[in-house]
């Protein structure tokens, strides 16, 4: 497979350059040009000596007038862009552009030619059955794997395990010449019946990761197995291996068995990570009803984990606490079978242990975690950015026009030299104003999906809660969990699928345009 290098934008302007606000005209010069400088006595025009100009000079004021009205309605985007970048960075925003903010590279220090390193200092594992590649047509991939890009991008994951995948190396190869520049699909199909029938995958992000060397990928069982080492940061490899265990219990048992002899007899490196589909729960309490799984397979697992000295670090995270990744629709009943095991030596340095609705369509919730790369340079936490639903909100730039005429009013008034009146200060609180506009109308605008979603996530763990105490009798609880984990994972589905009418919408709009979004 082909690997294209994608260099990813640097917004930063380049030390020692200046970015225009508000055109930047005389008005805004310091003092001793043609502006009005802060607390200062002298006149803002050369040739008066030190007088301003009279009050009732009509040319003077009709031409400030104008560029006023004019600066305003072109400008307007270009201070609300500003303002969003002068936000103090330790304020937190689900709008934080490209995901988490430590990064490092295969070269720290940076390789001369200007590219951002791509290998980040905490990257997200996650792990999803996608139950199939979704409809095709003439023979191409499946729709759910045209989802993946955005999957991928909007939830900030750098390696995504696959399980029933459900694709032919064909497919496989077509899907990497479409994500060329932002993903790369490593395939292991079922020897078989690759387009029907299991089949586990790794889609490497290549807005984080720099797959172009140092890849290793080994297909241990095809269709059920592979391992992927992958170089993170400059000294570290990360090494994963991805499973799709089968149903039956008996072969299930086997399976364990399978990839520990493979492991070692291959001399395999001993795996950093170990995820995706089991099939098998290790405790009665990730099921619900609860049950113990046949002791065979619950044996064989706990060898592989012991072997490999991996911990399940959800459940270490909560130990007392229930949740599923798996909704059996027909009958109601729940399972922790997809799951994330760390080496018992990374469980210090994972955080963010998951259990969400992926958006795609699938009876599987994704698992997943963040894990930290402590040698990579400390970044820091990021800039907040008005998110651009609110930019682009009809009420938020009429404001911000309106309110930006009125700052530029005072800027160019005969008192804009008073004590706290000079134009940084006007400017600033201008920008703050702005700010805190955007993140109201943020909340506006998200709040609706947002409460829904927590409110049903309440209601779920309330549920499994009381089906747990009430055990055999908790029927009407169980029931009503699965109902409405069904209904969480539709509206997912839903807010999923409005990003992405977005985002087409947006593509056809500006993607020909030399802006920021091409």
């Amino acid at each position: 497979m082909t690997a294209t290098r994608n260099s990813t934008n640097n917004n930063t302007p380049p030390i020692g350059s200046t970015t225009p606000t508000f055109g930047q005209t005389a008005l805004d010069r310091p003092r001793g040009t043609d502006g009005c400088a802060a607390t200062s006595d002298s006149d803002d025009r050369p040739g008066e000596n030190g007088r301003r100009a009279a009050t009732g000079n009509r040319d003077t004021q009709q031409r400030r007038s104008d560029e006023i009205n004019r600066r305003a309605s072109l400008t307007s985007r270009r201070v609300v862009d500003d303002a969003a970048h002068q936000s103090p960075a330790d304020t937190p925003s689900e709008g934080t552009i490209g995901g988490p903010p430590n990064e490092c590279g295969s070269n720290a220090q940076g390789n001369g030619r200007g590219e951002r390193p791509r290998s980040r200092g905490r990257v997200k594992i996650a792990s999803l059955n996608m139950r199939g590649a979704g409809h095709t047509q003439n023979g191409g991939p499946g729709d759910k794997w045209m989802r993946v890009n955005q999957l991928m991008k909007s939830k900030h994951i750098g390696i995504l395990a696959i399980q029933e995948a459900h694709l032919t190396d064909d497919g496989a190869t077509t899907l990497n010449n479409i994500f060329h520049d932002s993903l790369e699909i490593y395939l292991s199909p079922d020897p078989t019946t690759p387009s029907a029938a299991r089949g586990v995958a790794f889609v490497i992000n290549k807005r984080v990761f720099d797959v172009d060397e140092g890849v290793s990928y080994t297909q241990i069982v095809p269709g059920r197995a592979a391992m992927i080492e992958i170089n993170w940061g400059a000294q570290n490899r990360l090494n994963v291996v991805n499973v799709y265990a089968p149903n039956n219990m008996n072969e299930n048992a086997s399976f364990w068995e399978e990839i520990g002899v493979s492991l070692t007899r291959n001399g395999h490196n001993t795996p950093d990570i170990l995820l995706g589909d089991f099939n098998v729960v290790e405790a009665e309490i990730d099921r619900q009803p609860t049950r113990q799984d046949p002791e065979p397979a619950r044996s064989s697992l706990a060898e592989l984990k012991t072997k490999l000295k991996i911990v399940d670090g959800w459940r270490k995270v909560n130990p007392d606490h229930q949740d599923f990744s798996y909704l059996q629709t027909g009958t109601g009943s729940q399972s922790r079978i997809d799951r994330i095991y760390v080496k018992e030596s990374l469980l210090s340095k994972a955080a963010d242990w998951n259990i969400e609705a992926p958006g795609i369509d699938t009876d599987h919730s994704m698992v997943s975690t963040t894990l930290a790369n402590y040698k990579c340079p400390y970044i820091g936490p990021g800039r907040w950015v008005i998110p651009a639903a609110v930019i682009s909100d009809s009420l938020f730039i009429q404001e911000t026009i309106s309110e930006g005429r009125s700052a530029l009013e005072k800027m160019t008034s005969d008192e804009c030299q008073l004590e706290g009146r000079n134009i940084q200060r006007i400017y600033q609180a201008f920008k703050a104003s702005i700010r805190n506009r955007a993140r109201r109308r943020a909340k506006e605008l998200f709040a609706k999906w947002d409460k829904e979603i927590h409110d049903l996530k309440r209601d779920i763990e309330s549920e499994n809660r009381h089906g747990r105490e009430e055990n055999a009798e908790g029927e009407h609880s169980r029931v009503t969990a699965a109902i409405l984990k069904d209904k969480l994972a539709k509206l997912e589905m839903k807010r999923f699928e409005n990003k992405r009418e977005e985002a087409k919408l947006r593509q056809w709009l500006e993607g020909e345009r030399m802006n920021r979004f091409w």
